[in-house]
């Protein structure tokens, strides 16, 4: 499921004038480590089972955590067999990133979607660090700005 990122406008407008300045493959690591920015915030928030925002993930239900612990699973949150928590991506090129995690449950639903926007039967637990709007959290775009303001002063100089 994509998402589009808004208000990336600063970000944005750095990464124009890096990329008059950059070699095509100097690009590409700049936004693999921005990947890799958003991938170690997601990471992060399955750590300490809270939202980006540091929003507490809801506690699991009794009969869910009763299933798991019968199955022999972690009684973390949003973790069963690590497959939403361990698999994250960056593909990174010299116009683009992406992070991303194709998991499906086993009946098929878009496992990480569900979690992050919540359904009727699953409360929402955010972990990846984009809001309801497609707003991304302004701790990592300040990051990712100042990682920028960084990469720019060093290929002018």
């Amino acid at each position: 499921m994509p998402i589009e990122i808004q208000g990336l406008e600063e970000i944005q407008s750095s990464l124009n004038k890096l990329s008059q300045t950059l070699a095509p493959v100097q690009m590409k690591t700049t936004m693999n480590t921005i990947g890799n920015m958003v991938q170690n915030v997601t990471e992060e928030s399955f750590e300490k089972e809270q939202s980006p925002w540091g929003e507490k993930w809801e506690k699991l239900k009794d009969a869910t955590l009763k299933h798991k612990l019968k199955k022999g699973k972690s009684s973390k949150k949003l973790r069963f067999e690590g497959d939403l928590s361990d698999r994250w991506l960056t593909h990174a090129d010299a116009a683009s990133v992406t992070v991303a995690s194709n998991v499906k449950s086993p009946k098929g639903y878009p496992y990480g979607a569900v979690h992050q926007w919540g359904s009727k039967k699953v409360p929402v637990r955010r972990f990846f660090p984009v809001d309801e709007s497609g707003r991304l959290e302004s701790g990592l775009q300040k990051q990712i700005e100042d990682y920028l303001d960084r990469k720019i002063e060093e290929a002018v100089k």
